[in-house]
Formats: C-alpha cells, structure tokens, sequence
C-alpha cells in the first residue's frame, strides 16, 4: 500500500493507543521521504490535526521534519517508542523501592499506597515557563486525590512523551482549541471529522469546553520516570528541553 494511503488510515484511526499510532506514523513516513519528501510536511499537519494530543506523534514528527536523513530518523523514532524502557523501570522500582506503590486504583486504595505512580500523555514547559502535564481529566482527578493524601506522585511519562518549550506551545495551543471546535467534539465523541453531529436521543454532544485531555500544571515535589529511570520535575524539564528538535513547520497555527 502506498505511504499515503496507509498515513490516511492512521489520520481515521481511534485507536487509544497512542504509542503504536505514533511508531507506525514514524515508519511511514520514513517511507514517505524516501519517495516524496516534499510530501512530509502536510502529511504531518495532516496527522496532527486528527490527534492533536498525541504528544509521541508530535515528537515523532518533530524529529523526521527536522532530520538530514528523515528516512533514518522515522525509523529510529519508531524503534525508540516500540523499544521503550520506562515500564520495565516502573516493575523494578515498585519491587526494589520497600514502599507501597499504587500503579491505578480508586481513592480507597490510596489509603494503604505511600506512592502513586500514573501515567500521563506528556510533558512540557509551558508559557509561564512551568512544568505542566497532559492527561485526561479522570486521570487529573485521579492525580489531584493522590496530592491530597499527600503521597509521593510519580509521573510516567515514556519514550516521546516529553516535548520542548515552543513544540509544547503549538500543542497546548491546538489541544485548546479542539475543545471548542465542531472538529474537536467530535473527536472526542470518537467520531470521524467528516461526520455531521446531529441531535439524538442515545448521542448527546459534549458540553461546551469538554476534552479527551486537560492541561495540569507539574508540582514540584512529583518525581517523573522516563526512559532514563526517575528524575525530579527539573532534571524532567531540562530533558524535555532537549528531547527533539522545534521545526518551524509544527510551530503556530497552519
């Protein structure tokens, strides 16, 4: 099948898994620069439009606009995300630690837990130049019961999930703005964006302002595990910093 057919498919997708979505966009279009090249950037707007919060396609993204060799570095990024680490580092630490780490759960779990370990979409520096996490509101309802009972908060955020200052920007910005767009809605109804919403008795629209994903700002006592192993929240920002390149073609609006 050609690269853009097989991107097209990716673009439809629903798919929750926003690991291999972003692995198998890194592979076709390592596909699609060595036959089009000029076709990389709308390709990539393309998919960033239908997922706007997938933070690893924007990483991976990111680092094919930017490569010298964009054939390469999809396929390096592609085999980063299916090679990643972070969960194996998470089974050593919950059975090396001595503490009672809960991984999920309810409130009434917490109660017995001294840490909390979540995963969350991403992580990036925001405006304000803090620290802010991307996750989807139960998650953050999850996270903030956790602070509550004053637990040690882990984040676990894995390979492609951490994005610098500007990149993080562009997301944030666009995530946003889906909330309040027809388009955004009906993605987060899991609906295709060439599908009209109408009114229904067994489909109800999401109140104005609702999202798949909210933006939390990053307390400072949280500890963030990654593909490296366990980082404090600055240790976690600066990687972010440095985690891929910032092409000018994924900054702003298009």
């Amino acid at each position: 099948m050609h690269p853009v057919e097989v991107l097209r498919l990716l673009a439809r997708s629903q798919d929750d898994d926003s690991v291999a979505l972003a692995a198998e966009a890194g592979e076709v279009l390592a596909s699609l620069a060595s036959s089009d090249p000029e076709a990389l950037v709308p390709a990539c707007r393309r998919l960033l439009d239908r997922h706007v919060g997938c933070v690893p396609l924007w990483w991976v993204a990111a680092r094919v606009l930017s490569a010298a060799d964009p054939v390469a570095e999809g396929m390096e990024a592609a085999s980063e995300l299916w090679d990643d680490p972070t969960h194996e580092l998470l089974d050593d630490l919950v059975g090396s630690d001595g503490r009672r780490v809960l991984l999920g759960g309810s409130f009434s779990a917490m109660a017995s837990a001294e840490v909390a370990a979540i995963d969350v979409d991403g992580i990036g520096v925001g405006v304000t130049g803090r620290g802010e996490i991307l996750l989807s509101p139960g998650a953050r309802s999850w996270l903030r019961d956790a602070s509550e009972l004053s637990l040690e908060v882990w984040l676990v955020a894995g390979a492609g999930r951490m994005l610098p200052s500007r990149l993080w920007t562009s997301l944030a910005g666009r995530v946003t703005q889906d909330r309040h767009s027809p388009a955004g809605r009906r993605r987060n109804l899991g609906i295709a964006s060439d599908v009209t919403l109408v009114s229904s008795s067994s489909l109800q629209q999401p109140a104005p302002g609702s999202s798949r994903w909210v933006l939390e700002p990053m307390t400072e006592s949280a500890r963030v595990l990654g593909p490296v192993g366990l980082m404090t929240v600055a240790a976690a920002l600066k990687e972010a910093q440095h985690s891929c390149p910032e092409p000018a073609a994924l900054l702003g609006g298009w």
